[in-house]
């Protein structure tokens, strides 16, 4: 068993800094900047070696607690390399970490990759966490942020910040993203895992939470990814559409048929509508996938229509204008009512709410029209009825209505107030 190693700071220049060989084990590294002068405010020129190369079992690479961390940044090489060996190390931990910041949290920039990982280096590791103070955080990279090959397994990436990085956030194998098979592949970088597909994503501004939905695989409806883990993260909008997980949202766990559907409780101003998200997903056995396709989160709060019309209800479906034919005085009739949306070329299909139609008595044209185009001069003559828009109506609804008396000229008002 080897003691804490903790150096203030390693201005590497050689082949690494720290060397963890295969006969060591339990060994823990924390408190260390590695790359930068003594304050972390700066780069000191770290070059052509790794700052960790660890080929160990049962290392413990930064932590949860206070000053517990290592910072790297400013190397022109991989900061931690985890090496192959005859029998895989085990339970190796990488906590609480910074990769291309400063000590004041200022973007100080990297190369290459923060974590590298041989081809049968491990089978059991933990990048991270489920307590928030494992995350570590990964930026800056000229390539991609996590590199795991073929032959890894058991590796857990978990509740990390992971952004603007180059390349993918977490390559698993062969370099770039990896399709969804439906399969697992014992030959694969932790099981060729497969990433969650997310069909839904409602925010709601009222109770700042999220509906999230989806499944793990190729298609839904997959047993072999139940129980899996699905993180949620605020996006950084990598250019590849996968990922990066900048921040970490929530999780969900997939039912026995590997789909997943779930609320997550956000932080004040955590999320807004618009924002893209991505996930991960990791099974029973500690297998994390690449990050997810982007998606992008929904309003429940949809915008006002920027006006409303009527007409008879044989009206072709879609249209945004159309006629009302003469009606019997005292007798029931129906007419259909629709939002037109903002651009005012589309029904407003995703309009909930209540409108009030009034009938006006419309026979002297002499008043000034107003913003409604109603005149002035019409006269309010009584209650025509309510129209309660649902999603499901899709912009248009059907209502029943009976003209107060006889006369001509009648016009219908219809008030929204959201």
């Amino acid at each position: 068993n080897w003691p804490q190693i903790s150096l203030r700071y390693s201005p590497n220049a050689g082949w690494a800094a720290i060397y963890l060989s295969q006969d060591q084990r339990n060994a823990v590294v924390q408190g260390n900047y590695f790359g930068t002068n003594a304050s972390g405010t700066a780069t000191v020129g770290s070059s052509t070696g790794y700052d960790i190369y660890d080929s160990a079992s049962a290392s413990q690479i930064g932590g949860m607690g206070v000053g517990e961390g290592n910072l790297f940044s400013g190397q022109a090489y991989v900061h931690i390399f985890v090496a192959s060996t005859n029998t895989p190390a085990s339970a190796r931990l990488i906590q609480g970490n910074r990769f291309g910041l400063d000590a004041n949290g200022l973007a100080l920039g990297n190369a290459t990759h923060a974590i590298q990982m041989a081809s049968g280096a491990s089978t059991n590791t933990l990048i991270g966490g489920t307590n928030a103070a494992a995350a570590n955080t990964i930026t800056g990279h000229s390539a991609a942020a996590i590199v795991l090959a073929d032959g890894n397994t058991g590796v857990s990436v978990l509740g990390n910040s992971i952004y603007g990085n180059a390349a993918l956030g977490l390559d698993l194998g062969v370099s770039g993203v990896n399709a969804n098979t439906g399969a697992l592949d014992n030959s694969k970088a932790n099981k060729g895992m497969n990433m969650p597909v997310l069909t839904s994503a409602i925010y709601d501004a009222a109770t700042q939470t999220i509906a999230i939905a989806g499944y793990v695989g190729s298609t839904a409806n997959q047993s072999l990814f139940a129980n899996a883990r699905v993180e949620v993260f605020l996006s950084d909008n990598d250019p590849s559409g996968y990922g990066e997980g900048k921040e970490f949202l929530g999780f969900i766990t997939s039912d026995a048929n590997g789909n997943f559907s779930n609320t997550l409780a956000l932080g004040a101003g955590q999320l807004m509508a618009g924002d893209r998200l991505t996930a991960t997903a990791s099974d029973s056995a500690g297998n994390t996938s690449e990050f997810s396709a982007q998606t992008t989160a929904a309003s429940t709060t949809p915008s006002a229509p920027a006006r409303f019309n009527a007409f008879e209800t044989s009206t072709s479906s879609g249209s945004l204008s159309g006629v009302i034919k003469t009606k019997v005085a005292a007798q029931n009739s129906t007419l259909a009512v629709i939002a037109i949306d903002n651009a005012g070329t589309a029904l407003a299909s995703d309009f909930t709410g209540t409108v009030t139609l009034e009938w006006l008595q419309a026979s002297d044209n002499s008043g000034g029209l107003s913003a409604g185009q109603c005149r002035s001069s019409w006269v309010a003559s009584g209650a025509a009825g309510v129209a309660s828009f649902t999603t499901a109506d899709a912009g248009r609804k059907n209502i029943s209505l009976t003209p107060v008396s006889v006369g001509r000229e009648w016009r219908l008002r219809m008030t929204y107030a959201p």
